[in-house]
């Protein structure tokens, strides 16, 4: 593998939300799609870099919010063409259209950063509302990918080991086994990490693709470290194994 480099804005508007979730729509979790105005947008990084802007955002942004989520009412988190809208760790579940307006109106540093790097490449964006979707820290992993070649499957959290990973350790490797065969297949980019986690029925659902570069989390590897495999941590005690049965299809 080439050593991991910092990615310039034209690489990561190429992981722009909407390139990426077209050709993987049947494996995320149910989404609506907003397309932004110019003013809306320019708002939104505003906001975003911290300053106070007098404008107020469309009556049209929030209609098309208040229609996405009603057809979405567990909530939604809100995503941008380039990344979430995480900020200290956390997601905002997003129920009422007031609730997305705030959400946007916030300062966030990573967003801000992400707009200045993606504006001259992707004049045009859309917001992205997925379902809502509680997930245990131990149901999330993380795939990474180097030249159309895996390179190696990893747990997220890495804090402890999660006795029920290792309860059905050979179902999960399988499962997302499956997954990054499917993801390798449709992701347009060659190079990528793409964040999972699995439903209660233990169904890989996918969150989203990020560029692989210098600053990406490579959980329980190192960047010469990669054997293809899935690691995780293991608990001091683990329960028994569950069940096997089938796994990803598409």
């Amino acid at each position: 593998m080439r050593p991991l480099r910092d990615l310039p804005g034209d690489h990561l508007a190429r992981f722009a939300t909407s390139r990426w979730l077209g050709p993987l729509e049947r494996v995320c979790l149910p989404h609506h799609v907003i397309d932004l105005s110019p003013s809306d947008l320019a708002l939104i990084c505003a906001h975003a870099a911290g300053e106070r802007p007098a404008g107020r955002f469309s009556g049209a942004l929030r209609e098309d919010l208040a229609a996405a989520l009603a057809e979405l009412p567990q909530g939604a988190h809100l995503r941008l063409e380039g990344c979430s809208l995480r900020a200290r760790g956390q997601v905002p579940c997003l129920l009422t259209p007031d609730d997305g307006l705030a959400a946007l109106s916030q300062p966030n540093g990573r967003v801000a950063a992400c707009q200045r790097l993606l504006a001259p490449y992707l004049p045009d964006q859309s917001l992205h509302l997925f379902a809502w979707a509680d997930i245990p820290p131990w149901s999330e992993f993380r795939v990474l990918v180097a030249g159309g070649r895996l390179l190696g499957i990893t747990q997220y959290h890495l804090d402890r080991g999660w006795p029920e990973v290792a309860a059905a350790a050979a179902r999960i490797e399988a499962a997302l086994m499956r997954a990054a065969k499917v993801l390798i297949k449709q992701v347009p980019e060659s190079d990528f990490a793409a964040d999972l986690f699995l439903d209660s029925h233990f169904v890989p659902r996918l969150i989203e693709i990020n560029p692989l570069g210098r600053n990406t989390g490579l959980g329980l590897f190192a960047a010469r470290d990669f054997d293809g495999g899935f690691r995780y941590v293991t608990p001091i005690v683990a329960p028994a194994r569950r069940d096997e049965d089938d796994y990803w299809q598409l």
